[in-house]
């Protein structure tokens, strides 16, 4: 993907930490340092300015099958009750953005391979060739839902942004 996502959820910058009463337990700690490293690393990941979707499933993936069992797993009872609630705002917080992630890329990808101009030239060699644009793929593509600027749709389709409103006015369409 070649573009950076837009989190449109507040993500903590690190996991909560964890301190509190009680004797220390290796078990919780490891647990702890586990559930924080996965955090850690999928924010790192979502920071990135070039995502690849195969990396943010893995990262999903990991968090549903083995961070999320492991943190149901830990002894709540024991622990502070404002750092289990915390952590698992966090952490369904990162599941929520990880998935809108692998949406908003997997949107991206399928605007890019598809064709939507087509170029057709006149008959003599007079003036520049001229791009149609199909006007249903133009819809999809300036749809609020998909999170893409003027820009970024012009720049898929090889035109001047400027070009693109004007394209948009002469087919009724409206972002």
């Amino acid at each position: 993907m070649t573009q950076s996502v837009t989190m449109s959820i507040e993500l903590p910058a690190t996991f909560p930490a964890l301190h509190g009463p009680g004797p220390p337990n290796n078990d919780v700690d490891q647990a702890y340092r586990l559930i924080s490293d996965a955090y850690n690393s999928s924010l790192q990941l979502l920071r990135q300015d070039d995502l690849d979707p195969l990396h943010v499933h893995f990262h999903l993936d990991r968090l549903q099958n083995r961070i999320i069992p492991l943190y149901r797993a830990l002894p709540v009872e024991t622990l502070p009750q404002d750092w289990v609630r915390g952590g698992a705002h966090a952490l369904g917080k990162l599941l929520v953005t990880l998935r809108a992630t692998i949406a908003d890329a997997e949107d991206w990808e399928t605007l890019h391979r598809s064709k939507p101009t087509l170029i057709t030239t006149t008959p003599t060699p007079v003036g520049r060739p001229t791009k149609v644009i199909n006007s249903n793929w133009l819809q999809q593509a300036v749809l609020a839902t998909r999170n893409l600027s003027q820009k970024q749709v012009a720049s898929i389709l090889g035109i001047h942004r400027n070009t693109l409103r004007y394209k948009l006015r002469n087919m009724g369409i409206h972002k």
